[in-house]
């Protein structure tokens, strides 16, 4: 995947986040976002964070880990049942 579709994809979730009014949260590395305490919508708060950092990756050359990312948000958003892993695989495509 390109670095400009990367930044499409992200757009996208970016302005479902939105929509849907989840804020942008970022977890402590040693907190774990699907203990009993937390709920899907608290963990893809996080997401959103994430969201702005692949950002931040693209802009640095850093496309593997933009990419890396990218996947663990799909994850999320697979566990979450916002999207099937078909949606999710054409989001990716060209």
């Amino acid at each position: 995947m390109t670095p400009d579709k990367i930044r499409e994809v992200v757009k996208r979730y970016r302005q479902d986040f939105k929509k849907a009014e989840i804020p942008v949260l970022k977890f402590l590395d040693s907190e774990h976002p699907y203990s009993n305490l937390y709920s899907d919508k608290q963990a893809i708060t996080h997401c959103h964070w994430m969201l702005e950092e692949i950002e931040k990756f693209l802009d640095n050359k850093r496309t593997e880990k933009a990419h890396r990312w990218l996947g663990f948000i799909q994850g999320v958003l697979w566990k979450s049942n916002k999207y099937t892993i078909t949606e999710l695989a054409n989001h990716n495509r060209p």
